[in-house]
């Protein structure tokens, strides 16, 4: 299992433009990760219990690094078409494909 970086908090300063500011989460008590544009939880599912915590923000854009062992496109679909992106903690890749 790959664990995202504390260090996140990463300037978006000087990247693409397609680049926009992302907020990593995790749920431990639910063994979740999760992506989102926003900075506030409120919308992430809380029905596998647990609370979320704000592990920090990074920029995510195509060429952009991404903080977990995930390819950032499925990860940008989900963002646009529902808002956020959730995963389990013992899988380094989100539900969904690249194409």
């Amino acid at each position: 299992m790959h664990t995202p970086s504390t260090e996140l908090d990463t300037a978006a300063a000087g990247t693409p433009d397609d680049a926009r500011t992302a907020v990593l989460f995790k749920n431990g008590d639910a063994g979740l990760f999760a992506m989102m544009w926003e900075d506030s939880p409120e919308q992430l599912p809380t029905d596998r219990g647990g609370t979320w915590e704000r592990l920090g923000t990074f920029p995510l854009g195509v060429q952009e690094i991404m903080p977990v062992d995930i390819a950032p496109e499925p990860v940008l679909r989900s963002l646009v078409s529902q808002g956020y992106i959730v995963w389990p903690m013992e899988h380094t890749l989100p539900f969904g494909t690249s194409q």
